[in-house]
C-alpha cells in the first residue's frame, strides 16, 4: 500500500505579529489511480495531512521566533490544529508540545551560560585592574566608607522616623482623651447651669 507523502511548504511571514503558516498544497499529496487521495493504516488522508501541517507549522515557529515570543503564536496553532484532528492525533500534539518547551528551556540555558561566563570574566578583569592600582584601591576603601556612612544615615533616619509616627500617635490619642475631657466638662457645665436657672425661677 502506497503511504502519504507530503513535502515541507515554504513558508512565508504573513502578520506584523510573525505568524507563520504552512498549507500543503493539492500536489504534495500522492493521489491513487482513480484520483482519490491515499491513506495509511489506521487513518485517512485527510486526518495525516492536517496532523503534518500542524507539525511543520509548529516547528518552523519554534525554530525562527525567539522563546519570549513563542508561545503566544505556538498556543494559537495548537488551538487550531486541536479543532481540525481526530482525537487519536492530539496526544501527538501534546507530545511534540513538550518537546519544543525542552528545546527552548535548552537554548535559554546555553545563553544564559554565555552571559554568565562573560560577567565573570569581566569581573576577573575589573578586579586584577584594582588590585594593581593603588589609587583605584584607595578611591574603592574612600567609596566603601561613604557607603558604610550613608547607610547609617539611612538606619538613623529610619529609626527617628518611627519614634516621630510612635510621638505623633501618642500625641493624637491625648488629644482624643482631652477632647472627651472637654465635651464631658461642658455638659457638666451646661447642666449647673440649667440647675442654677431652674433655683433661680423656684426662689423667684
Amino acid at each position: 500500500m502506497d503511504a502519504l507523502m507530503v513535502q515541507v511548504p515554504p513558508f512565508d511571514v504573513v502578520r506584523p505579529e510573525l505568524e507563520l503558516v504552512a498549507c500543503p498544497s493539492v500536489e504534495d499529496i500522492c493521489p491513487a489511480k482513480d484520483g482519490t487521495l491515499v491513506a495509511t493504516p489506521g487513518g485517512n488522508a485527510n486526518d495525516i495531512v492536517a496532523l503534518l501541517n500542524c507539525l511543520v507549522t509548529l516547528a518552523l515557529i519554534a525554530w525562527f521566533v525567539p522563546p519570549m515570543a513563542l508561545w503566544s503564536l505556538y498556543f494559537g496553532v495548537l488551538i487550531r490544529c486541536k479543532s481540525t484532528l481526530p482525537r487519536r492525533w492530539r496526544k501527538c500534539l501534546m507530545l511534540f508540545q513538550g518537546v519544543v518547551a525542552i528545546y527552548n528551556l535548552m537554548r535559554q540555558q546555553s545563553s544564559l551560560l554565555k552571559r554568565l561566563e562573560v560577567t565573570e570574566s569581566m569581573q576577573a578583569f575589573l578586579t586584577q585592574q584594582i588590585d594593581n592600582n593603588e589609587e583605584l584601591r584607595a578611591q574603592l576603601v574612600w567609596v566603601e566608607s561613604e557607603l558604610a556612612s550613608i547607610r547609617k544615615v539611612v538606619v538613623d533616619a529610619k529609626k527617628l522616623l518611627k519614634e516621630l509616627e510612635e510621638g505623633m500617635q501618642v500625641a493624637k490619642v491625648k488629644a482624643c482623651w482631652m477632647e472627651e475631657e472637654k465635651e464631658a466638662a461642658e455638659a457638666k457645665c451646661k447642666d449647673a447651669e440649667q440647675e442654677r436657672d431652674q433655683l433661680k425661677r423656684e426662689l423667684e
